[in-house]
Formats: C-alpha cells, structure tokens, sequence
C-alpha cells in the first residue's frame, strides 16, 4: 500500500489490446491519472481496488470499448 502520493502521476500515457486494466489505484491517495488513452482494454480501464483510495484526480481521460 502507497498511501500519500501527491508527487505522484500518470499522464499522457496509451495503451491499447491490453487483458487487464490501463491502471490500478490500490490504498492510494492524492495521485493524478490525466490525458492518458485507453483502447480496447480487456478489464476496467481505470480500476479502483479497495474503495479507500481518496482525493485522487481523475480527468480528461479517453476511454474507448
């Protein structure tokens, strides 16, 4: 478990014909996920694992099937 990271940040990434999930916040908080591409991906896109990651950012993403 990461905890705090508000250094921390996923941005202008692309992942396509992926089996599983474009990222995965797992007991994480504060993180930025923005302008990132995800096409065809097999599971979730972007996957929140156990309900208590907070104040996590969230934004202008494209996410497609």
């Amino acid at each position: 478990m990461n905890g705090d990271l508000s250094s921390s940040y996923m941005k202008g990434c692309a992942v396509h014909d992926a089996f599983s999930r474009l990222v995965t916040l797992h007991a994480v908080s504060y993180m930025t996920i923005s302008w990132n591409i995800g096409y065809n991906i097999g599971g979730h896109n972007i996957f929140l694992e156990d309900g208590i990651e907070t104040h996590n950012t969230i934004e202008d993403n494209l996410l497609i099937r």
